[in-house]
């Protein structure tokens, strides 16, 4: 280590004294020397730190050079993440099986590709970039997120003119399209939609390999970027943020949906209704607007350094938290993570963290429910209360953003107001956990069943075998097709009927819109002919209370449901050692995905399709679900939500009682420390003399400096 200013001069007067002339001269030599290095070295560092774009630095760019300004912008990362992968495609889910004839299990598939592809990628990417320069890899990130959003939207430019079959002459018995559609010879559909598949799950791909930095490398970056006190509130604002990207999603995605697919075409020549089943909704715009968001975003990103001029000091006065069976001493030093090799070690000495690994479990189950939740809830919505998936996707939307917004800060409020360590972040999430399992049973607040003939009961009403729709007497002559499309009318009898054909219709009123001479509504053979009309559309169901009811313990259990995002994510970071943050974050990524976020989908998909009671059904081939049984659908909901509660319970208490950290008996260490730097950094330096973290103390450049005057005062 190069001697002091001070030191240097003062031998030099004494060997010039003394007579030395030609030693104090090749001193002072010496001295410029190493003073012109120390200088160029210093330039250099200050240059690696500062904000802007290929050498270009300009002084008045570094005021975005802080934690602050980062936060902001991993806040438009965070928010381009959500608004597409949780709010767009969740909101877009059933229009987009109806529109490419997919089962639930089929999007549920490729809802899931984007864990899947975290799964794959995410130790690599953890284990590389957090070593590297973790503001490159988050823009990298965005660009190709953005790319994964345009081709999720493709499809729709890439298919022709959407044409609905409504509820007209077409579908009247004997109608002039009755009978079977036409077919391949080969049996199967003409439409080939279903192929489009392959498309979106390479969307997901895209977006998954783009969005993986986020939660990992951008969440340890600011981690690092601030004090131990302001990670709480800093944590509070980024992960309030990524619940405002799916809220922004759902809501103008609702809106979306309320436009027809195809612009181009008049909305005043449109027969249907958003209200229709045969609508098709502008699923694809927020796709294309959430890929200009991001390639925007990329560029502010881009021009940050490897870390914030502040980092160096910040890293230095921090107190690790560290489980004691960490592997500290290993992982901190200098030649361990410098190679690839060094991958199974250090996954070793995270399973042998047993705070760590029983915290990850419960972060995996927590995933699987929320991620099926967040896929199909404004399906379920939907279903179980009829509304249409622009009114469904606004309700979620509505009731999503107070709920994790207000929770999210509460819980980043809750660390930072209390001073909560390890042990009380714990406790929080226990407590969050037990609250959702009570207002879980909301789920059973359903309404009525819709009552459709031939489906969930029979034609006649003095018979008590349900009928198939297409053996009722009532309609055996009428030549009706199978359930490709379905168009539900409602009989002046109050029973709904899948269309007109199936009602027995055979003519249609254009002055006042409704069907006539159906011969299905005539149960008793007594009814006029003025009875046996129905109306376009389905039956109104009398909810009574049961929705506001539902919205309001709904809400109540999304609140619960976000509160231990904070602090289980601060337990992650403070339970193993400052050097394998950003890893531990992508082994609990690893681990959520694989066992939370890819199942989730799946399987909520699923339960929904084992609640079918209807399929749509064109040339032998199985596309979506027409019609569902909602109670039995609430109670396999309920089941799944308790089940996993109570699985993450179990995982989160079992993390608090086998929890020990090296330093229990300081828990007040980190308000001492970032009080008196001075007392930090003699704790850094005990540890050095140790052995234990000499490469932390070496890595920051205001305790070198002290060492520095240390060995000054030695050689004195």
């Amino acid at each position: 280590m190069a001697p002091s200013e001070e030191y240097l001069e003062s031998n030099g007067n004494k060997s010039l004294n003394n007579g030395d002339t030609e030693s104090g001269k090749a001193d002072g030599i010496s001295y410029e020397k190493e003073k012109d290095a120390s200088l160029d070295n210093e330039e250099s560092s200050e240059r690696s730190f500062r904000y802007g774009w290929f050498g270009w630095h300009p002084k008045w760019l570094q005021g975005f050079n802080k934690a602050s300004w980062l936060l902001v912008i991993l806040c438009g990362f965070s928010t381009a993440q959500g608004l597409v992968i949780n709010g767009y495609i969740n909101v877009g889910v059933a229009t987009i099986e109806r529109r490419f004839e997919l089962s639930s299990s089929a999007t549920g598939l490729i809802v899931s590709m984007y864990d899947i592809t975290c799964a794959v990628l995410v130790l690599f990417v953890t284990y590389i970039g957090g070593q590297g320069h973790k503001p490159r890899w988050l823009s990298w990130g965005l660009i190709i997120m953005g790319t994964g959003s345009l081709i999720f939207a493709l499809p729709h430019f890439t298919t022709g003119l959407y044409e609905p079959v409504v509820g007209s002459v077409s579908v009247l018995c004997g109608g002039a399209d009755s009978g079977e559609p036409q077919c391949d010879e080969d049996g199967g559909g003409t439409s080939g939609l279903s192929n489009y598949f392959y498309v979106f799950v390479l969307a997901q791909i895209f977006h998954g390999l783009g969005a993986l930095p986020l939660y990992t490398l951008g969440v340890t970056l600011l981690d690092e970027s601030v004090t131990t006190k302001q990670t709480g509130l800093y944590l509070g604002w980024f992960y309030a943020f990524s619940a405002f990207g799916p809220t922004l999603g759902l809501l103008s995605g609702g809106v979306f949906l309320g436009i027809y697919t195809d612009l181009s075409v008049d909305q005043k020549s449109i027969e249907v209704t958003s209200s229709d089943p045969a609508w098709i909704g502008a699923w694809w715009i927020g796709f294309v607007i959430g890929a200009i968001i991001s390639y925007i975003v990329a560029i502010p990103m881009s021009g940050y350094p490897q870390e914030l001029p502040a980092t160096a000091k910040i890293r230095a006065e921090k107190e690790s938290e560290a489980h004691v069976a960490g592997h500290e001493d290993e992982v901190t030093k200098p030649s361990f993570g410098t190679k690839l090799a060094d991958i199974p070690l250090a996954v070793k000495y995270l399973m042998f963290n047993p705070t760590f690994v029983f915290v990850s479990l419960a972060a995996c189950s927590e995933s699987l429910i929320v991620s099926g939740f967040a896929t199909f809830s404004p399906k379920i919505l939907g279903i179980q209360y009829g509304l249409s998936p622009g009114v469904a996707a606004a309700v979620v939307g509505i009731l999503a953003l107070p709920a994790a917004v207000g929770s999210t800060f509460l819980g980043g409020w809750l660390i930072k107001r209390f001073k909560l360590k390890v042990r009380g972040m714990l406790r929080v999430c226990i407590g969050s956990v037990l609250m959702v399992i009570i207002f879980a049973f909301v789920l059973l607040l359903i309404c009525p069943q819709e009552i459709v003939a031939g489906i969930n009961t029979n034609y006649y009403a003095n018979t008590s075998e349900i009928q198939d729709t297409k053996q009722a007497t009532c309609n055996s002559g009428c030549a009706c097709d199978e359930t490709a499309d379905y168009n539900p009318v409602c009989g002046d009898n109050n029973l709904q009927y899948f269309d007109p054909c199936h009602a027995g219709c055979t003519s249609y009123s254009a002055d006042d819109g409704k069907f006539t001479d159906c011969a299905c509504l005539d149960a008793t053979g007594n009814q006029t002919d003025s009875m046996l009309q129905a109306t376009p559309g389905q039956c109104s169901v009398d909810c009574g209370a049961v929705l506001p009811l539902f919205i309001v313990g709904y809400f109540l259990t999304m609140f619960f449901n976000f509160m231990p995002s904070i602090p289980g994510t601060n337990t992650v970071l403070r339970c193993v050692p400052d050097t394998q943050r950003s890893f531990a974050l992508g082994v609990q990524w690893l681990f959520a995905r694989l066992l939370g976020s890819v199942p989730g989908p799946i399987l909520f998909g699923r339960v929904l399709d084992s609640s079918c009671l209807l399929w749509q059904e064109k040339c032998g081939v199985q596309g979506a679900c027409w019609f569902y049984d909602v109670r039995t659908l609430a109670w396999k909901l309920l089941l799944i939500a308790v089940g996993f509660k109570v699985v993450s319970f179990v995982f989160f208490t079992l993390s608090l009682v086998f929890y020990k950290s090296a330093n229990d008996d300081g828990d007040n260490n980190d308000d001492k420390k970032e009080a008196d730097p001075k007392s930090a950094f003699e704790l850094e330096l005990t540890d050095a003399v140790e052995g234990k973290s000499l490469n932390r103390l070496v890595s920051s450049s205001s305790t070198a400096a002290i060492v520095n005057n240390v060995e000054y005062e030695d050689g004195k």
